[in-house]
């Protein structure tokens, strides 16, 4: 009985392992959400029709502050969610700072 312990131990720690990764999720938004942040952003901002993947710095810039900063998914899908943008960053700011506990006294 005892040749089966090495034999199970692996199965075993992988099943374990794989039962922890389910169970994490991923709090920063990713690749896909970043691009539809930063054309709903600059819809926002500019109403005019354009294609903002046509090498708009402005538009890979805000791609890839979401992606580093990151933004939390809050941000994301209240912008993605047609909120106004300028809104949604209060709330994500106001967010930031209680995390940090220097959340601003309320008058």
């Amino acid at each position: 009985m005892l040749w089966l312990v090495p034999r199970l131990a692996g199965p075993v720690a992988l099943g374990v392992g794989l039962l922890g990764l389910s169970s994490c999720q991923r709090q920063a938004p990713g690749p896909d959400e970043c691009v539809s942040f930063a054309e709903t952003w600059l819809r926002s901002e500019r109403p005019q029709p354009r294609n903002p993947l046509a090498g708009d710095a402005t538009f890979d810039k805000l791609v890839l502050k979401c992606l580093t900063e990151p933004y939390d998914r809050k941000l994301v899908e209240c912008v993605i969610d047609g909120q106004p943008p300028d809104r949604c960053r209060v709330d994500y700011v106001r967010r930031i700072e209680a995390r940090r506990g220097n959340e601003p006294e309320e008058r």
